[in-house]
């Protein structure tokens, strides 16, 4: 069996141990720069191919897709208002902003979304999360290699206007939208590098609060964010620069934590002790979904759902 950990979902809540520096700061002038810990490098910033968390908070920084929550509540981020749904609620319609740009000054529009969508459902792309798509017209049929992804039931109507086509109705559709594999991409870009693509900074454009930069590729132990000028909400962005640098070790990353080379980072097991007597920590509590996926190839017997079903009340069922 493989245990796989997802991006976005409900699940298993874990805590997070973080200490942020902020001792003294209601006296200070705003901090426009800061330095943050990750605990693995970077390793795609390509919305059909990323599965990592890592790369998960990078895409959305970088990019913005027709939705982004602010806490738990969901807001209009390309999309200039929250989507028309028919009264089947199998056809939503949303109205891209006219304002909204790429970093290149190129306008982010319908068709991005179109071609980014047909691109992660097509099975030649490998996205990992092509599934997402499932619940949109056709789009099982694509990723079984039986139709064509140009008959995904997404359209652009104009420039600025996306309808997308459900199979049946889908309450929490909307929220899906928020994963960076729905985000838009610019089809030039990804015609010229093709499957460089998203593998450093210098292949990439950006319609998000920040560009990325610095980025050499998935080995490099730093990157750095700047505040993207073209995001159609920039005045509302007050933070200028994030730096990421991986650190492993706890310990580590406790002690430039304490030397001023980092501002906000994660610790656990011994550390935590330490940790616990400094200005700045707190318990973050983080959702996780995990599941298991069986391996009915190798175990015929998995074929059966009765089994499956058992496996699964064994491994939920209280201790």
């Amino acid at each position: 069996m493989k245990k796989h950990s997802a991006l976005v979902g409900i699940g298993l809540v874990i805590m997070v141990l973080v200490l942020t520096a902020c001792g003294g700061q209601a006296q200070r002038p705003a901090r426009t720069t800061v330095n943050v810990m990750q605990a693995s490098p970077l390793q795609s910033v390509d919305p059909a191919h990323a599965s990592d968390i890592v790369s998960a908070q990078t895409m959305m920084d970088v990019y913005s897709g027709l939705y982004r929550y602010s806490n738990k509540q969901l807001h209009p981020d390309m999309a200039a208002r929250m989507a028309t749904i028919s009264h089947d609620q199998k056809t939503y319609t949303f109205h891209l902003r006219r304002n909204a740009r790429w970093s290149d000054g190129r306008h982010v529009t319908a068709q991005d979304f179109v071609y980014a969508w047909r691109r992660a459902v097509n099975p030649a792309t490998k996205s990992p999360y092509a599934y997402a798509f499932n619940d949109i017209v056709n789009a099982q049929a694509i990723g079984a290699g039986k139709m064509s992804a140009q008959r995904l039931g997404v359209v652009a109507l104009t420039r600025t206007t996306l309808r997308v086509r459900l199979t049946k109705a889908v309450p929490y559709f909307e929220s899906m939208l928020t994963m960076s594999v729905f985000d838009p991409v610019e089809r030039t870009q990804v015609t010229k590098y093709g499957s460089q693509y998203g593998t450093s900074a210098a292949t990439l454009t950006f319609n998000g609060p920040y560009r990325l930069t610095k980025w050499r590729g998935k080995g490099a132990q730093r990157w750095v964010e700047t505040k993207n000028p073209t995001y159609w909400r920039a005045h509302q962005v007050h933070l200028h620069r994030v730096t990421y640098r991986v650190v492993k070790s706890s310990q580590h990353a406790l002690k430039l934590f304490r030397q001023g080379q980092l501002d906000d980072i994660t610790v656990s097991g011994s550390s935590t002790h330490k940790a616990k007597k400094m200005t700045g920590y707190h318990v973050v509590k983080q959702n996780i979904a995990t599941y298991l996926e069986l391996n009915q190839a190798r175990v015929p017997a998995l074929k059966n759902q009765s089994v499956r079903q058992s496996l699964a009340l064994a491994l939920t069922a209280p201790a």
